[in-house]
């Protein structure tokens, strides 16, 4: 078994980027987005696209420490790369595990797909965004948000079993 110490630091990175990540999926929804409304419209494509640009560097950067620290989580368990083949996913431990990494797969494709092409894409359009198109936006940045707040929640009951 790894060193208490070691395990609480890889736990605390690995906390604090998905709180880096989560509070700048709700900041942005919640305040960025909000607020860019009262702007007239080419002042406001300009300040969502500089906000999205300046959190997807931090982001994703969030994104590639909670994959390293994720699996140094692994790792502090006492699992091997050998344990990934079977013998993990057969444990509570290891099914909850499974159901978090379904979901960060999830939650991380739909960002993707929101920062590279939705995304972009309404700022191009603009007021011009069909209602359609907006809720389908709206949705994929909604449901974003709700996975991202379940892995958290999963990652708490990991952490405590």
């Amino acid at each position: 078994m790894v060193d208490q110490w070691l395990r609480i630091l890889i736990l605390s990175v690995h906390v604090l980027a998905a709180s880096i990540w989560v509070g700048g999926l709700i900041t942005v929804a919640a305040i960025v987005i909000p607020l860019s409304r009262r702007l007239p419209e080419k002042e406001r494509v300009e300040y969502v696209r500089v906000a999205a640009a300046r959190f997807a560097k931090l982001g994703w950067g969030a994104v590639i420490v909670l994959v390293i620290t994720g699996i140094g989580n692994i790792w502090a368990r006492g699992y091997d790369l050998g344990a990934l083949a079977g013998p993990l996913w057969s444990t509570q431990w290891g099914g909850v595990l499974a159901v978090k990494l379904v979901m960060v797969t999830l939650m991380v494709v739909l960002a993707y797909v929101h920062e590279r092409y939705l995304g972009p894409r309404a700022l191009e359009l603009g007021l011009k965004v069909s209602p359609g198109k907006r809720r389908v936006l709206m949705i994929a940045a909604r449901l974003t948000v709700v996975l991202a707040v379940a892995v958290m929640v999963l990652g708490v009951l990991l952490a405590n079993s």
